[in-house]
């Protein structure tokens, strides 16, 4: 189990990471067009079917991230460029879940540490904008924010 101190540096590391790396594909996949990937998936899954699995809420997907108890899991939320947005990590992989104004789910994206979607580190659902909001979150959980 990380101190308070050691889960701070971690989960701001992670809000970086996760602005700078996820937020990199906009407009659907890049290497969409390309063959293979994880089952060959490449842009063609809702968000809530796999890999993202997003909940249909933002208040589910906050509580259901917030419930994963892992030294290595981090999850962070806010509201970024108009969406309410839930974000996790979890090891080698990063999924974000977007929530309209209503907190109904409307886009999912999930990244990894390798080049596993179709050439790409990420993978988009078909719903979404344009232009995935790319916004630094706070933690979503107590205590992960080296409170507890």
């Amino acid at each position: 189990m990380m101190d308070g101190m050691a889960k701070k540096i971690a989960m701001s590391a992670f809000a970086l990471i996760l602005a700078a790396a996820c937020s990199s594909s906009s407009g659907g996949n890049a290497g969409g067009g390309g063959a293979g990937g994880a089952s060959g998936q490449c842009g063609t899954q809702a968000p809530s079917a796999a890999p993202f699995n997003c909940l249909a809420t933002y208040a589910e997907q906050t509580q259901a991230n917030c419930e994963i108890q892992a030294s290595f899991a981090y999850a962070i939320a806010g509201p970024c460029d108009g969406f309410q947005v839930a974000a996790f990590s979890y090891g080698y992989h990063t999924i974000k879940c977007g929530f309209d104004a209503q907190g109904a789910l409307a886009w999912a994206e999930r990244c990894e540490d390798a080049q596993v979607w179709c050439g790409s580190f990420c993978t988009r659902s078909t719903s979404g904008p344009a232009t995935l909001p790319n916004c630094v979150l706070p933690a979503a959980c107590p205590g992960d924010a080296g409170t507890d």
